[in-house]
């Protein structure tokens, strides 16, 4: 907050907590100018407004508070290199949690996509295709999977399991999270991908922070559990891969993702709150 504004770039225009904290800002700071860039700005009259300030949208906004301004960017649009535009993404994972909302995102922007399910199911899109198990796939259906694409977005892995049943554990989270990733990357490689982004997650990090500190990408990684150890494996079996080629390597350490309709703790978290349930 400089010189009376405030500039806020909308990265996520489907978050649950921004249309109030806006709200809230501009009821306790009328004399602070806001200016909201988004990408596009019909971005911020699909946000939902109506908790926050009322039926409407981002016309509402600006008539309810004064101080209030929205700017289109063009981010993604008209800053971007037309490969960046119109490349083909490849999106593992894509019927899962993330994938399905991403594929989802894409198909609404007009993005050419590939997104991996393992199994067939009737009336499927055809930019849907299914690989059975990447773990297990060989190394020329990742070749052709990755053809021709600008970036690999890569959500499959076995996820952190709560009740397990397989014999070796630690052996079955670095087959599918760290050796799948990196014959992945390897294949996105040989293919000229530009782009590789890995969902991996903040246990690659560890599983708490010093008081008063939060972790940062700079912290010496302490994973505690075979699920996190094989998520730091696969960060750096991808940085390794990627390291003095063409192609541009992140890894998302993500912590709980949430949105409609989240599943597991997220769900009962929801539930607990909508019971009024002390936690």
């Amino acid at each position: 907050l400089r010189g009376g504004r405030l500039n806020v770039a909308v990265i996520s225009a489907g978050d649950y907590f921004f249309p109030g904290l806006l709200a809230e800002f501009c009821r306790r700071h009328p004399g602070v100018s806001v200016r909201l860039a988004v990408s596009n700005r019909d971005e911020i009259v699909r946000m939902d407004w109506d908790e926050a300030f009322g039926p409407g949208n981002a016309v509402n906004v600006i008539e309810k508070f004064a101080n209030v301004t929205v700017v289109s960017t063009g981010f993604g649009e008209r800053n971007a290199r037309p490969d960046e535009v119109a490349g083909l993404v490849v999106v593992t994972g894509a019927s899962g949690f993330v994938g399905a909302a991403l594929v989802a995102r894409l198909r609404a922007a007009g993005r050419p996509l590939i997104g991996t399910v393992r199994d067939v199911n009737a009336g499927m899109p055809g930019d849907l295709q299914p690989v059975g198990d990447l773990a297990s796939a060989p190394d020329d259906l990742l070749d052709d999977l990755v053809s021709g694409a600008f970036a690999v977005v890569h959500l499959a892995g076995r996820a952190h399991v709560m009740r397990e049943t397989v014999a070796d554990p630690a052996a079955a989270y670095l087959r599918a999270n760290a050796e799948t990733t990196a014959r992945l990357a390897r294949a996105s490689v040989r293919a000229g991908v530009r782009r590789f982004v890995l969902a991996s997650s903040v246990k690659a990090a560890g599983e708490a922070s010093r008081p008063g500190r939060p972790l940062a990408p700079g912290d010496t990684p302490h994973p505690e559990d075979a699920y996190g150890r094989s998520k730091l494996a696969a960060e750096r079996e991808l940085f390794g891969i990627a390291s003095g080629t063409p192609m541009a390597a992140t890894a998302l350490r993500l912590p709980l993702v949430y949105g409609r309709p989240a599943r597991g703790n997220f769900a009962r978290l929801v539930a607990a709150v909508r019971a009024r349930r002390p936690l």
